[in-house]
């Protein structure tokens, strides 16, 4: 089962610090496969997620929070010297950061490029209210890094750079916040019971009123109109 985790400077007592917003998936690998290659191929609600404050916000703090958390993710056992990180920055306009953390012939890696919303297409009445929902959501967590932040990441992006010379802000400590995973039934069940009070309701009212044959009739044309809709 996957697991959602939530990360941000709160957790060290940073006050004011900006909120999670950016969500998205944890790849955890062998070193010789690549991150990318294994998103493609696997089921995404398998995958653990993160999400953390958008990019615009991040300081070289925020980096070694996450950069230490990605270590914890690799069950096995290793010291921080050990264990490398690797910045990958590739395009221009925005450049795509990946993060990664390579430990005893493990990687666990966190894409900074791509966010994925926590809801799903069956907790909305229809297609165009998911993909709206998405959109809003996507354009909520669009970011780009502070160009002094940008450089210090190329910086690091140069060749792997040992964990232990990564400042640790948490000192150890798990800052980490679990989240409860979704629970898409309740969104469905208050969708369904939204759908019976302000559609159902109403026209069931409507035909109580209608003489027989007039009822029979709006009862045809609605049958017709479901038809089409599912076959349009």
């Amino acid at each position: 089962m996957s697991r959602e985790y939530a990360l941000s400077l709160a957790g060290i007592g940073i006050p004011d610090a900006s909120p999670p917003r950016l969500r998205t998936w944890i790849d955890i690998v062998p070193a010789a496969v690549t991150p990318g290659v294994r998103a493609q191929a696997d089921d995404p609600t398998d995958r653990d997620c993160l999400t953390v404050p958008t990019i615009d916000t991040w300081t070289p703090d925020m980096l070694g929070l996450v950069l230490h958390f990605l270590d914890t993710r690799i069950d096995a056992p290793h010291a921080k010297a050990d264990a490398h990180a690797v910045i990958q920055i590739a395009g221009k306009r925005p450049p795509r950061v990946d993060l990664i953390v390579e430990a005893r012939g493990w990687r666990a890696g966190l894409p900074l490029w791509i966010h994925h919303p926590r809801f799903r297409m069956t907790d909305f009445p229809s297609p165009d209210e998911f993909h709206a929902a998405v959109r809003q959501d996507t354009e909520r967590a669009r970011a780009s890094f502070d160009p002094a932040m940008l450089d210090y990441l190329r910086s690091l992006a140069a060749a792997p750079v040992s964990l232990a010379e990564i400042p640790d802000p948490a000192n150890g400590r798990r800052v980490a916040v679990t989240l409860r995973p979704a629970d898409h039934t309740i969104r469905r069940r208050l969708i369904a019971a939204t759908f019976r009070e302000t559609v159902i309701g109403p026209l069931r009212d409507m035909l109580r009123q209608l003489p027989p044959e007039d009822r029979a009739l709006v009862i045809d044309r609605l049958h017709d109109a479901i038809d089409h809709a599912e076959n349009s």
